[in-house]
């Protein structure tokens, strides 16, 4: 598997957890007790963190193969 490929992966996964975590403060905010509402908030933060991490990776990443 190559870097791009992994980067690639590694965005998908952050935003999938970003999106989940933004579902569970927005759609069941009401619902949720203090707990597991850090929780999804937890969830959304790091998914935001690691999908614009390894975006700035993958460009990164592409900018030197370009180089080369």
């Amino acid at each position: 598997m190559t870097k791009t490929k992994k980067h690639w992966y590694g965005i998908f996964g952050s935003l999938a957890l970003f999106a989940f975590g933004l579902y569970r403060v927005f759609v069941m905010g009401r619902e949720l007790e203090t707990v597991p509402y850090v929780i999804a908030f937890i969830f959304a933060i790091t998914g935001f963190i690691g999908a614009l991490v390894n975006g700035l990776l993958l460009f990164k990443h592409i900018s030197r193969e370009h180089t080369q």
